[in-house]
C-alpha cells in the first residue's frame, strides 16, 4: 500500500503567507480548523467569495 505523504511535506507548499481576495483584495486570515491545516479554496470574510490559490496553504494576515 502507498504511503500518502503529510500535506506539510509535499512540494506544492507554502504555509504560512498572506493572502489577499482576488474579488476585493481584503487581507484572509484564516480560523480554526483551517489554521492548522494546509488547503487551497479559501473563503473571504469580506464579500463571502470562495478563492483557490495553487499552493497549499494558510492565510495568516495580521489582525
Amino acid at each position: 500500500m502507498k504511503k500518502r505523504r503529510s500535506a506539510i511535506h509535499r512540494k506544492d507548499v507554502d504555509v504560512k503567507i498572506n493572502l489577499y481576495c482576488p474579488d476585493c483584495g481584503t487581507l484572509h486570515i484564516d480560523r480554526g480548523w483551517y489554521a492548522l491545516k494546509p488547503h487551497r479554496w479559501h473563503l473571504c470574510y469580506n464579500c463571502r467569495k470562495k478563492f483557490w490559490v495553487s499552493k497549499l496553504t494558510i492565510g495568516v494576515g495580521k489582525f
